[in-house]
């Protein structure tokens, strides 16, 4: 497989693949000066699109670890809300814009993703924020900055993000 084909898995032209896959509620096209950045536990990662590649740090990313963030930037752009409640929905947990009964005001989990050469100056990434587990432990209540919805997502989705990060952290070989 080639390393240009992050999103779904499968082999693609570079010359006629835009890289693009959004059924879910954020859009990542691979393109020359993309950029993830996940934060958890005050801590942040940032990963680069350059050269066709997905580098983090001076790292180009292979094996296991390609393999783990192509898994998730499948999930991010294909997983489709569980449930979406829309603010009037939330009517009851008056006080919370913040989203903190549902972990929000201060998220478990933060991707972020910056658009690469197509990006205009004041554009601003899609944020995608993880809070609590719902109370059976299987799905995540989410929000997009600047969408006053609150979403439950799938738990797999954070799994993913979270077993990145080890394997990033690690040092683990590819």
């Amino acid at each position: 497989m080639a390393n240009h084909d992050m999103l779904q898995g499968r082999s693609s032209d570079p010359q006629t693949d835009n890289h693009e896959h959004s059924d879910g509620l954020i859009t990542v096209e691979a393109t020359e000066g993309s950029r993830i950045v996940i934060r958890k536990d005050k801590r942040e990662w940032q990963l680069l699109f350059k050269n066709s590649e997905w580098k983090y740090g001076n790292e180009t990313l292979s094996g296991a670890r390609l393999n783990l963030l192509q898994e998730l930037l499948s999930m991010l752009t294909g997983a489709e809300p569980v449930r979406t409640f829309l603010p009037e929905d939330l009517a009851h947990v008056s006080g919370d814009e913040e989203g903190a009964e549902y972990g929000l005001a201060e998220p478990k989990l933060q991707v972020s993703v910056f658009a690469g050469h197509k990006q205009q100056v004041g554009d601003k990434p899609q944020v995608l924020a993880f809070g609590h587990a719902t109370p059976d432990g299987s799905l995540r209540y989410a929000r997009k900055a600047g969408d006053p919805a609150l979403y439950v997502m799938s738990g797999f989705v954070y799994e993913q993000a979270e077993m990145l990060l080890k394997v990033l952290t690690s040092g683990l070989e590819n």
